[in-house]
């Protein structure tokens, strides 16, 4: 099975028809905390992976105390075939982080996600062809029996900014999925600060105490 389109049938029950007043409002809460762009931002595209990515995986739908990819399971888990219950099991356990990109070569990418130290061998041909060694990203790693692959909602960072990064991790490690979507969140927009202040060091940015108003 392939992750897209999987990921599309989700998007088509929950982003369509009596939805589409919840993906939009959705969409408001999103970029109210990471930073909208405009629609002919050289970014509009990776913003709009990423907030699909949130929508399906992680927020709780308004009328429903289950997410859309839930729900989703829910609904259509007995008509399952075995392959889609495998799938579907990984995209449930998906693990959302920092990611440090240690190798890469032609058969897999090695990440390490920066709030736990695991390292995840990664068999993506999507992945392998984006990523690069040293990169520090945003992600979503789904874990199946045979092989990780990611979602396709990446925030890529400075390579520069790992030691922030790193020290602000130390801070909130143990304290739970909420301050760790938090942080990734101020990181989204940080990233968008930088390319909105080009002139500006990276490091003043990516700071406990920026240099510029956010």
């Amino acid at each position: 099975m392939e992750f897209r389109e999987v990921f599309d049938k989700i998007l088509q029950d929950f982003g369509t028809g009596t939805y589409k007043p919840e993906i939009e409002k959705a969409k408001y809460e999103f970029f109210a905390v990471s930073g909208s762009v405009h629609e002919d931002n050289a970014n509009f595209l990776d913003r709009i992976s990423l907030f699909l990515d949130w929508y399906v995986f992680d927020r709780k739908l308004d009328n429903d105390d289950l997410t859309p990819l839930e729900f989703f399971c829910e609904k259509h888990s007995p008509s399952f075939t075995e392959e889609e219950h495998v799938f579907f099991e990984g995209m449930n356990n998906f693990i959302s982080s920092i990611f440090f990109v240690k190798s890469v070569n032609r058969e897999r990418v090695k990440v390490k996600d920066l709030f736990t130290g695991k390292t995840y061998k990664v068999s993506d041909n999507y992945v392998m062809n984006l990523v690069n060694k040293g990169d520090v990203f945003q992600g979503r790693l789904i874990p199946l029996k045979e092989r990780n692959l990611f979602s396709r909602g990446f925030c890529f960072h400075p390579q520069e900014t790992i030691g922030y990064i790193k020290t602000e991790i130390k801070k909130i490690k143990n304290m739970g999925h909420v301050y760790h979507t938090a942080f990734m969140a101020r990181l989204a927009l940080m990233k968008l600060k930088t390319e909105e202040y080009s002139h500006v060091p990276v490091e003043h940015i990516y700071n406990v105490k920026p240099k510029i108003r956010f």
